[in-house]
């Protein structure tokens, strides 16, 4: 699987939406396997009003705005 974001790379939907911090890819368990396995899946988090908002979306939903070094 080829990720296209790091933890701390700042993303939007292609759509449009708020700047949203990438926290990691989503794990599952793997079929057959007690094994984590890594998907395509991206979580990210905002700030609204002093809240943080987590979201996950597909990483082809998703593009860069800002990347930590």
């Amino acid at each position: 699987m080829d990720k296209k974001f790091k933890i701390g790379d700042v993303v939007q939907l292609n759509s449009g939406s708020p700047n949203m911090t990438v926290e990691g890819y989503l794990k599952v368990m793997g079929r057959g396997t007690t094994e984590m396995v890594e998907t395509t899946q991206v979580e990210c988090f905002c700030f609204e009003e002093n809240e943080k908002k987590r979201f996950t979306f597909e990483q082809d939903m998703l593009k860069l705005i800002d990347s930590k070094s």
